[in-house]
This record gives C-alpha cells, sequence and structure tokens, in this order.
C-alpha cells in the first residue's frame, strides 16, 4: 500500500510537471523583444533642428518626410490625399480640407483640423523667421502677419469640426501643391527636445524617432509595424556610402556617383528617378554689372563634354524643370571664337580684373566636386583665366549665398511644385533665395514674364503659362545670368529584398509603405 501511494505521488508529481510545462509551451507567450527589420540608408549631413521654419536642406527634408504627416502627397504627377481626405476649391479662393479621423499622432492622438491651424500660424510668427514661411504667402493676411504687420487672427484659416478652410488672398490653383510639403505638418507641441532627447518628439508620420546619436545615426521606428526600423546614418562621402552599400551595411544608396553609373546601370538594384529640379550655375553679385564677362565664361563651356562625363540623360547649358511647362526649350551653347572676343572687349573697358571664386556645397558630393574642377579646367584652357574653387559645409556655404556671395557658385533649386513658377520665382527680388540678387530694374523682361505666371483672374491657359515660361528662360539666357546644369536624373541603388519605398519628383522619399520581402 505505501509502495502504491508512493507510486502514484511520483506519478501525480510528474503529471503536475508535464501539465506545468504543457501551461508554459501553450499558454500565451511573454513578450519578448521584437526582431527588428532595418532598413539603412545615408544623409551627408546630419539636420540640426526639427523646427520646420529651420529647414534649409534636401538632408533634413529626407528625414522629415518620414516623421511628419501632409494634407496630401505628390507621386507621378498626380496629388492625392495623406491626412486629409481631400482637399478642394470651394470658391475661387477658399479650400476646404477634410481632415481624416483616423489621421493620429504617435502618442494615439487625434491629428485634428486645428492643429494644422495652429501649426501653421507657428510657422508664420514673426519671432521664427521661418525660411520658407513664402509657402503659406498666397494665404489672406499671411505675409503681413510674417512680417508683423498684422495679427494671427486676421490670416484667412478657419477650422469647422474637422475641416480646415483656407481663405487665399486671390485665386491660385497650384496652392494646393504646397500641401505636400513635410514643413507645414501638424504639430502636437511646439516644445522641441534636445536632438539627442528627440525620442519625446510626437510625430505625425509614419514612424516616431526612437534615438538620435549625434555624428552617428538617427533610429525611427514605424508605429504601425514597431519591428521595423529605418536609421539615417551619417556619411559625407558618396564614394565611402557606396562602399557600405555594397558590403550589405546600407540597404539604399541615394545618390549613386555618376563615375559609377555606367558599372551599374544594368543590374536589378539600379533606379534613375526623375527630378523637376532647377540646378544652375550663377554669377554672383559683384558680376551684375558685368555681362560681357559673363558672356565669356558661358561661351567658353563645352556642354557636350560635361554631359558626357556626367553620363547625363539631359543636356548641360539647359533648363532641369520638366519640358511640359516650357513652350520650347532654350539653351546655352558653346561659342570660343564669341567669348574670347566679349571678355577682349571686357578687359579693354576695365582697368582691374576681378578675381573669380566659385563655391559650391560639399553636400553635392563627389559629382558637384568634379563639374566644378571641370569648370575650372575649361576656363583655364579656353580663356586662360584662374578661377579658385571653394567648397564649403552646407550651412557655411548657404550663409556665404546669404550675407556675401561669391562671384560664381552651384546651388539647387527644389521646388515644392512641378510647375515653372515655382522654380523661377526663386529669382524674385523678394526671394530668400535670390542669391544673384537679381532686380526688376536691371532685367525687366524676366520679371515681367515671371509676373504673368502668377495666379490670373480669369485663369491662365496651359499654352500661355508654357510661352511665359520660355521667354523668362531666354531672358535669363540672353543676358548671360546663369549656366543651366540640365535636366536632373537621380541615379540610385536599393536592395531588392525591400519593397515600397517611392522618390517622387520632387525629391521627397516616402517610406511609409515600406516592407521586407518575405
Amino acid at each position: 500500500m505505501n509502495c502504491l501511494k508512493s507510486k502514484y505521488l511520483g506519478f501525480s508529481f510528474i503529471l503536475g510537471l508535464i501539465l506545468s510545462w504543457g501551461l508554459i509551451v501553450f499558454s500565451d507567450p511573454p513578450k519578448l523583444a521584437l526582431k527588428s527589420q532595418v532598413f539603412r540608408l545615408h544623409l551627408n549631413t546630419e539636420p540640426t533642428s526639427l523646427k520646420p521654419w529651420e529647414q534649409r536642406n534636401s538632408a533634413a527634408g529626407y528625414l522629415l518626410s518620414q516623421i511628419s504627416g501632409t494634407l496630401l502627397k505628390y507621386q507621378n504627377g498626380v496629388l492625392s490625399p495623406s491626412i486629409a481626405k481631400k482637399c478642394q476649391f470651394k470658391k475661387k479662393t477658399l479650400i476646404d480640407c477634410e481632415i481624416s479621423s483616423e489621421a493620429k499622432f504617435s502618442d494615439d492622438s487625434t491629428i485634428t483640423a486645428n492643429a494644422f491651424k495652429d501649426s501653421w500660424l507657428e510657422f508664420l510668427n514673426p519671432k521664427n523667421k521661418a525660411f520658407r514661411a513664402d509657402l503659406l504667402f498666397a494665404i489672406k493676411g499671411a505675409e503681413a502677419y510674417f512680417k508683423g504687420d498684422s495679427l494671427a487672427s486676421q490670416v484667412g484659416l478657419k477650422t469647422n469640426k474637422n475641416h480646415l478652410l483656407i481663405e487665399l488672398a486671390k485665386d491660385d490653383p497650384d496652392f494646393l501643391y504646397n500641401l505636400i510639403s513635410p514643413l507645414l505638418a501638424p504639430q502636437k507641441t511646439f516644445n522641441y527636445p534636445e536632438l539627442g532627447k528627440s525620442q519625446a518628439w510626437i510625430s505625425s508620420g509614419a514612424f516616431r524617432i526612437q534615438s538620435w546619436e549625434s555624428q552617428k545615426k538617427i533610429t525611427l521606428q514605424n508605429i504601425k509595424n514597431p519591428a521595423l526600423l529605418v536609421e539615417f546614418v551619417f556619411i559625407n562621402e558618396d564614394s565611402t556610402a557606396l562602399n557600405l552599400y555594397e558590403k550589405g551595411e546600407l540597404s539604399f544608396l541615394r545618390r549613386l556617383p555618376t563615375l559609377f553609373i555606367s558599372k551599374y546601370k544594368n543590374r536589378s538594384d539600379f533606379f534613375q528617378v526623375a527630378q523637376n529640379r532647377l540646378d544652375y550655375i550663377g554669377f554672383g553679385p559683384k558680376l551684375q554689372q558685368d555681362p560681357l564677362l559673363r558672356e565669356a565664361l558661358t561661351k567658353s563651356l563645352d556642354f557636350d563634354e560635361i554631359t558626357r562625363l556626367l553620363a547625363s540623360k539631359g543636356q548641360f547649358g539647359c533648363p532641369g524643370i520638366s519640358h511640359e511647362v516650357q513652350d520650347e526649350a532654350s539653351c546655352q551653347a558653346i561659342n570660343i571664337k564669341r567669348a574670347k572676343e566679349a571678355l577682349a572687349l571686357y578687359r579693354s573697358s576695365k582697368k582691374d580684373f576681378p578675381s573669380l571664386i566659385f563655391a559650391y556645397s560639399k553636400q553635392g558630393g563627389d559629382d558637384h566636386k568634379m563639374v566644378a574642377e571641370w569648370l575650372q579646367s575649361q576656363w583655364k584652357k579656353n580663356l586662360d583665366l584662374d578661377v579658385e574653387i571653394k567648397s564649403s559645409e552646407n550651412k557655411v556655404f548657404l550663409d556665404e549665398l546669404t550675407k556675401s556671395p561669391p562671384s560664381l557658385f552651384r546651388k539647387g533649386v527644389n521646388p515644392e511644385r512641378p510647375t515653372c513658377l515655382s522654380a523661377l520665382e526663386v529669382f524674385a527680388e523678394e526671394s530668400p533665395e535670390n542669391y544673384m540678387k537679381l532686380g526688376a530694374k536691371s532685367f525687366p523682361d524676366f520679371f515681367k514674364n515671371v509676373d504673368s505666371l502668377r495666379p490670373h483672374d480669369p485663369p491662365l491657359s496651359s499654352q500661355k503659362k508654357k510661352q511665359f515660361c520660355s521667354q523668362a528662360i531666354k531672358s535669363l539666357n540672353s543676358n548671360y545670368l546663369w549656366i543651366p546644369t540640365g535636366p536632373i536624373h537621380f541615379s540610385l541603388l536599393a536592395k531588392p529584398e525591400w519593397t515600397g519605398w517611392s522618390l517622387n519628383e520632387l525629391n521627397q522619399l516616402d517610406l511609409s509603405s515600406l516592407k521586407l520581402r518575405q
């Protein structure tokens, strides 16, 4: 009996262990750390702020596009809903944007119409001195408020439940394109944390900031799929980034140096995306009174040669904006004989020859360095002119352009809208990006044509817009005010195991649908 009891107790103990083990195995497992899926890409420079009014370069734009929700989005020439279910004109000067009830901040609170209104007013607040405040100047009273000449209450922004009502100063159908800018994203709070503590920031986009390690990387976490991480690492050399991509340490190379295009162009991970840009070589204010010198510098360049060197799909010397917004192409062309004549005439009329400095931003990478060295060699070879090359970090470069522009510089224009006006209005007298300091008194034809592209009542036909666009570009060319660097195609590499990324014509990277192939 004692033996049976002992066996029974032993059996019961073992059975208990089995049952206990069964409970451990078959009950809900403990919440273990998720296995991360990391999509890694690089930025040439580290963003310096989360404040939208302080943003001035594409590096910050790539980051902001992932953590910022916009009313609309743009891809393949089409505007479509994003946070807004729809944005439509109710009258010629009244836009009604209905905010989706499903739109959430990263803390799961609802994004409201008031959040947009408050954020835009803060963006316009005179104390913030927003670099791109002009994005909202079409709104009634917006520019006056930004300049401190009126009150916030006089800006044409109202809300009605989940509707944002935007009253424009005049008819402007193109304003809808501004609503794709991440600079106009809704903000939950205006108390911006230090970058090292930015994980506390409440975002409105598809990702939240998980960590920010200064001079190393920024890690973002997808809100709907927390296992999906995006890492931005800081690498200032494109060739270094390419090496890391080949080693499998980067998932996405957003800029393949020109020298490598022929090697990679037939690979399945190679992509080229046409960009609606207006990159150009500009002549600083010091040369504004010297049309003969500008003509000589322009006509002495072999545009076919640099086009081949860059393996470019578009001709150097032609404007980069879409041919669809121009009536006819207008390009600069080489004419060395005339270039030498113009230089001789210039020398005969001037006692002192100016020192020539060509400046560019290091953010442009290897290609911009190559173009700068090519320009230097062309001017020496064809005109016997010595031109000094100066490269600097982007912030330093932009500060110099603003305060004391050099005689020659390279600048990229990345319009927010796919229109000719959006590209050319950077040269308007009041534009903060008018680094050449062009003025209507000196170049009336150019400014007359740009003004003709602005909103009209009744609206201009598309053909009329194309004509004014072409005439404005011809004016820039005939006055030798710039040297356009041609249509731009971004050559990039992306690991084939990743899908769902997109880069639009306005250089906006969208990772909201990013997925790792199973």
